[in-house]
């Protein structure tokens, strides 16, 4: 059997890709990793743009300044908005990866939880004027979350922005 030189494997590989455009393919011994495929498949990891930008619609029409958001990114603040010297900091879930099909229970179970854990890491950074939220999509699996964990959430003063299908955004002070 006849080796084939990088070149000509990346040629072969190239016309039997799934993808028609050329895209970049790492070789990790001598198996094509395609580069843009493996990073799509982890961009349901960043924080869901449809929740966060009904929120900050919401909250701009009530008079409050978006000043920090991390888009696409796992650490920090997602949104902090401030107004008349009081801040909200809210961690943002949604039930849907980017590509539009539904995340799996277990994806937000975890996320859900690291929501919370997120806004525990913040108390301690900002003023005590900040009020803390969760934004989440109205929908049977987080309002069972919620309820389930309402003891908690209530003793850190954690409200919830729930985000319902056709935009409307309500605040619920747990």
């Amino acid at each position: 059997m006849r080796l084939r030189d990088s070149s000509e494997l990346m040629e072969s590989l190239r016309d039997r890709n799934h993808h028609s455009s050329v895209r970049p393919i790492m070789f990790s011994d001598n198996v094509p990793v395609d580069i843009d495929l493996m990073f799509e498949q982890v961009k349901w990891f960043d924080p869901p743009v449809d929740i966060k930008n009904k929120v900050i619609d919401s909250l701009r029409k009530e008079g409050y300044d978006l000043v920090e958001e991390n888009p696409g990114k796992r650490q920090g603040t997602d949104l902090r908005f401030s107004k008349l010297q009081q801040d909200v900091v809210i961690e943002a879930e949604g039930n849907k990866r980017p590509n539009g099909d539904p995340k799996k229970q277990s994806q937000m179970y975890t996320h859900f939880l690291r929501a919370v854990g997120q806004l525990c890491i913040r108390i301690t950074k900002y003023g005590k004027k900040t009020r803390y939220a969760l934004a989440l999509p109205r929908e049977q699996y987080y309002l069972t979350k919620a309820k389930e964990t309402m003891a908690g959430l209530r003793r850190l003063k954690v409200g919830v922005y729930w985000v319902e299908d056709d935009g409307k955004v309500t605040f619920e002070q747990l």
